[in-house]
């Protein structure tokens, strides 16, 4: 698709501009989002990458061609050089806007760089297995409770259940943290909703170049516990690029705008 005149910019990343970090050479043949070649904006510490988004496009349902374009280009940066990568949807209503953003977050953007210097990600997933159904109070002697006790005493069992499950989340979040810490610069750990039941999200910020350990390391664990454990990655550290001002995430016009402010 030919590059149109854009109101907008989706921002994908940023990089820095030091006599040890070149600007990020670019694929001429990769297009970004919603088919727009990516550019680079700059300043003279910064670089923004970025492509035109024309104010017909909307942010709010993706398709996933266009997720994993967006996820493209950053890889194709993250090899090259460190980015600090900016979550789908981050706009900026012109060029002017996106470097007076860069030229305001100078220095936070400077010290996040440098802190992520020579990282990546990777990502670990353990599903728990379904909780054990807790033995309930015995059933009312007489019948006449009917439907009723029987509606309790089947919520009691529903919430034990997912007590229990909760705390066996903890403690396997726990654990793996503990285990895997030591591979690992930092790292973030929760619990998240899986099919029905509850899975171990962990993030790990390690350097480049050690993924295999980790990998390693993770799958022998889970072999030793019987669990069903999913290593993805490395990516970009996204879940380590925390900003103190995102570019007007999901910037969307409206009805009496041409432009995001």
């Amino acid at each position: 698709m030919a590059e149109a005149e854009a109101e907008r910019w989706l921002l994908y990343g940023v990089t820095g501009r030091t006599a040890d970090q070149a600007e990020p050479r670019l694929d001429a043949q990769r297009c970004g989002a919603f088919g727009y070649p990516c550019s680079v904006l700059s300043t003279a510490l910064l670089g923004a990458i970025v492509s035109p988004l024309p104010p017909e496009l909307s942010l709010r349902e993706p398709k996933t061609a266009d997720l994993v374009a967006y996820s493209q280009v950053l890889g194709h940066v993250h090899a090259q050089t460190t980015v600090v990568p900016l979550r789908f949807g981050s706009v900026l209503a012109s060029e002017a806007a996106v470097r007076t953003y860069l030229i305001e977050n100078t220095a936070f953007y400077a010290q996040l760089l440098a802190r992520l210097h020579g990282t990546e990600e990777l990502a670990v997933r353990v599903i728990l297995p379904p909780p054990e159904t807790p033995p309930g109070p015995p059933p009312p002697s007489s019948a006449a409770a009917g439907a009723g006790a029987a509606y309790l005493r089947a919520r009691q069992r529903h919430h034990a259940q997912a007590e229990n499950q909760k705390a066996a989340g903890d403690r396997l979040a726990n654990w793996l943290r503990t285990a895997l810490t030591p591979y690992a610069l930092s790292s973030q750990v929760e619990l998240i909703p899986q099919g029905g039941g509850l899975a171990v999200a962990a993030a790990f910020l390690i350097t480049r170049g050690t993924a295999t350990a980790l990998r390693h390391r993770a799958r022998e664990l889970a072999a030793a516990e019987s669990l069903k454990l999913v290593v993805s990655g490395p990516f970009p550290p996204f879940s380590f690029a925390e900003l103190p001002q995102a570019p007007s995430p999901n910037a969307e016009p409206t009805q009496t705008q041409t432009k995001d402010k």
